[in-house]
């Protein structure tokens, strides 16, 4: 239960995660089949419709208990920003240079061999 504590996300998310990861991979084995098992990838994606619609009726649990609102300040926020400015400068730059550098390559042709007859 430490994702629940830690970030709110329940086994529910988790398990619908895994039903639609199914789903869609039944769908895509099904779709190449031939006769009625290539109509069966219809009723994997409606039963994982169904299975979804059930799982979010569910009653879930309440909160437990108000947690008071604690206020974190940044006080690295501009130097962060500067910082990640800075690098994201010269990624550019250096993206620039690594395509001039590209297009710059000199293509020399092949000689061209010639018989006499």
């Amino acid at each position: 239960m430490a994702l629940v504590d830690e970030i709110g996300i329940g086994v529910g998310l988790f398990l619908l995660i895994l039903i639609w990861t199914i789903s869609i991979f039944l769908c895509l084995a099904l779709s190449r089949a031939k006769g009625g098992a290539g109509a069966a990838s219809v009723v994997v994606l409606i039963l994982a419709s169904v299975i979804t619609l059930i799982l979010w009726y569910i009653p879930r649990l309440p909160p437990e208990g108000v947690v008071e609102e604690v206020k974190v300040y940044d006080y690295f926020f501009i130097a962060r920003v500067s910082l990640l400015t800075f690098l994201s400068f010269f990624v550019l730059v250096g993206a620039f240079f690594v395509l001039v550098h590209y297009a710059s390559e000199p293509i020399k042709g092949k000689a061209i061999k010639m018989k006499r007859f």
